[in-house]
């Protein structure tokens, strides 16, 4: 679990970030009433102790209302009076929940995150399925299911959020040093100057199995796809996996190893975010997926829309595009 502890002495409050929960707030409303706010990935989720004994005795607030990311509670109701005593906010560790699908390599199957990165980690299949994503005729800043965009080869520094600022300088180096999207409106369309640097999160070949990169943002024991494994697991619609599309809720690709029956991997439409100037466009109606495998200046995706799926276009590099991340093998 990570946690967030608050020292609370009379009515003075002090917060200390740590892990998962961050910013977290106190108001009061004597003679009771506590509200409580904290930023977290997920929301909904966390708990609310409080401890008489500077920390020896943790103890659960019970008697809670919880709206997002707020906590509000009624000290009085559970007997617990103004004074010296200190709050801390759990919330559960996100699972790295995986998601196994049929592969046409010798491995036979492929196993992924079941989510995109930067989306919900503890939303299960069906319920990113069933969401609503904030709706938007261009593109979308509702990352819930669709998740964050990257350019090809950058590591997480906060230009793959979808709010993110943009920049028209070039980085140098492979790791910028900023959270800006960088764009590039001029050949070869690479938000890094200095050649075509193949290595940022391959090694330039279409090889099954691609050692993982300095700069990939999977987390351990997972890495970015190449395109010949993005391949691997669509064979045509009803090949080695069934691909049906989800027209209710959240758009994209349910993939079935059981012709349809039940859905091991579920692929959002989450669009992506134009090179020249970092526009959103076409959530809700594309998915566009790197894989780790160049081509030239270009790099491979995995593409599709409603009744196509290519797995082997390829697109310059300062687009900003999804990331699943496939589980090292």
């Amino acid at each position: 679990m990570k946690k967030n502890i608050l020292t609370i002495v009379a009515l003075f409050l002090i917060g200390f970030a740590n892990g998962q929960v961050t910013n977290v707030k106190a108001d009061f409303s004597c003679p009771s009433g506590i509200t409580v706010t904290y930023d977290a990935p997920t929301s909904g989720n966390a708990t609310l102790y409080y401890s008489p004994d500077n920390g020896t005795t943790w103890l659960e607030a019970k008697t809670v209302t919880k709206t997002g990311n707020t906590i509000v509670w009624d000290n009085k109701a559970d007997n617990v009076s103004f004074g010296q005593f200190r709050l801390k906010v759990e919330v559960p560790t996100p699972t790295l929940g995986e998601c196994t699908v049929n592969s046409t390599l010798p491995v036979g199957k492929l196993t992924f995150l079941c989510y995109n990165l930067g989306a919900d980690p503890n939303m299960s299949i069906e319920q990113q399925m069933a969401y609503t994503p904030n709706p938007n005729t261009v593109g979308t800043t509702d990352s819930k299911v669709y998740g964050d965009l990257y350019q090809w080869g950058r590591n997480t520094d906060g230009h793959e959020k979808r709010t993110s600022s943009t920049t028209t300088t070039l980085a140098t180096t492979n790791t910028p040093g900023h959270g800006n999207f960088i764009s590039a409106p001029n050949t070869p369309y690479d938000w890094r100057s200095g050649g075509v640097q193949t290595s940022r999160w391959g090694d330039g070949t279409s090889n099954a199995k691609m050692p993982k990169a300095a700069n990939d943002p999977c987390p351990a024991g997972y890495r970015l796809p190449t395109q010949q494994e993005w391949a691997s697991i669509y064979n045509g619609m009803n090949g080695i996996n069934t691909w049906t599309w989800n027209s209710t809720g959240t758009p994209g690709y349910k993939i079935s190893t059981d012709n349809g029956t039940t859905t091991a991997l579920f692929l959002p439409a989450a669009g992506y975010r134009f090179y020249r100037n970092g526009t959103l466009y076409n959530a809700g109606t594309d998915g566009n997926y790197w894989s780790s495998t160049v081509d030239g200046e270009y790099s491979f995706i995995l593409y599709f829309s409603n009744g196509y799926v290519n797995p082997s276009l390829n697109f310059n590099r300062a687009y900003g595009m999804s990331v699943r991340c496939l589980a090292e093998y």
